[in-house]
């Protein structure tokens, strides 16, 4: 079968380029032609570029009267990327040796209606939306039709694969447009409990699935990793690099083990880590992960993938941001859920029994394959 995908998979963002890979490995590995349908929508400016201008404040005011300037401004403006194009450069070599994408990249929704018309990259016998936070409305994507097929114009052909809302709820405002979109699919499947809820709760009859990360055995992920060049080390991963309780734990649990504290950025570096990565893409990610003795972050897929290679690790949530639902559903659902912290009162707890933990995901794994198998199967 021809199929489509479409989702976050050129952002700079580690679950985002692991997932997509995921799905489109799982669906090549049986027998399906697969491309991953490259929309870079035009609200997502690209991240740690250079030349990015942002006409507001002072620079509005010097554009208005020196336009020539824009270039220069622009690398002034952005000068706090400079320490994060390695990590810009691993991430746009993932895509171009990983991901199998259109030939074309897209930018709107109206471009790609027009390539369903023209472009032969286009058709497929099926499209699947998913997964991670593509029907987040605070992203925009979850605003955007584009992410919910509405170019196929055909829901027989459509489906979505765990896919995330990214919260517990939707705003009242936003459900009308969600519920409309959703119609453009024969079958949907979300990621987390809560957006069964939120899925029937418009009517729509949606199943939970897992992240595509887990469709792959622990086996294909290492052989995908890449080593770190450090070793007795505890992983920082801390998204937004805001919450102290991270910094507490992280410094308690490296003092006592006598470990290396080594932080993975995506923005500021830590003060207090040994190693801060800047230029890490998604192999070295993982890499760091698998090799660690202990991983904290404020990320699901740090979380995901800390499962996967059994590790010991803490999941924090995103300060500020109130969507703790998709991290605490899946550790709910793998019987991790005391890894969620809500403070710094981490230490001391039972080593994780990972038998047990990958007997629950085992079962909930061979479900989400059986109802994919299923759905690329049929029309």
């Amino acid at each position: 079968m021809r199929i489509r995908t479409i989702t976050c998979h050129d952002v700079c963002n580690y679950g985002a380029s692991l997932q997509a890979y995921a799905l489109m490995t799982y669906l090549k590995d049986r027998g399906h032609d697969v491309k991953i349908i490259d929309y870079l929508p035009d609200y997502k400016p690209p991240r740690h570029s250079l030349t990015t201008f942002y006409n507001s404040g002072h620079a509005a005011t010097v554009y208005k009267y020196a336009p020539w300037a824009k270039p220069l401004m622009a690398f002034w403006q952005n000068r706090g990327e400079l320490r994060f194009q390695g990590r810009r450069k691993a991430f746009a070599e993932f895509k171009a040796s990983r991901l199998d994408v259109t030939a074309k990249t897209y930018h709107n929704l109206r471009e790609l209606e027009q390539g369903m018309a023209s472009d032969e990259d286009m058709a497929a016998d099926l499209y699947i939306a998913g997964s991670d936070q593509i029907w987040n409305p605070y992203y925009g994507n979850g605003r955007d039709a584009a992410y919910y097929c509405a170019f196929v114009n055909d829901p027989s052909r459509c489906i979505s694969y765990a896919a995330s809302f990214g919260k517990s709820d939707i705003p009242a405002e936003e459900r009308p447009f969600m519920k409309a979109q959703l119609a453009n699919f024969r079958a949907v499947s979300v990621r987390e409990a809560t957006g069964v809820k939120i899925a029937r709760s418009m009517g729509v009859d949606a199943v939970q699935v897992v992240d595509p990360v887990f469709l792959l055995g622990r086996e294909a992920w290492e052989r995908l990793c890449k080593e770190p060049p450090v070793d007795d080390y505890l992983l920082v991963y801390d998204f937004l690099h805001n919450d102290p309780n991270i910094d507490i734990l992280a410094q308690s649990i490296a003092k006592k083990e006598r470990l290396k504290i080594v932080s993975v950025n995506d923005g500021a570096s830590l003060s207090y880590a040994d190693r801060n990565v800047n230029n890490a893409g998604p192999e070295e990610f993982i890499g760091y992960i698998r090799h660690a003795r202990h991983v904290i972050a404020s990320s699901f897929h740090a979380a995901a993938f800390s499962t996967i290679f059994e590790r010991d690790f803490y999941i924090f949530p995103l300060k500020g941001h109130g969507n703790s639902s998709r991290m605490t559903d899946f550790l709910d659902m793998a019987g991790l859920g005391g890894r969620f912290m809500a403070g710094n009162a981490a230490e001391g707890r039972a080593p994780i029994d990972y038998s047990r933990v990958n007997r629950l995901l085992a079962e909930c794994v061979e479900e989400s394959k059986q109802w994919l198998t299923a759905q690329s199967a049929t029309r």
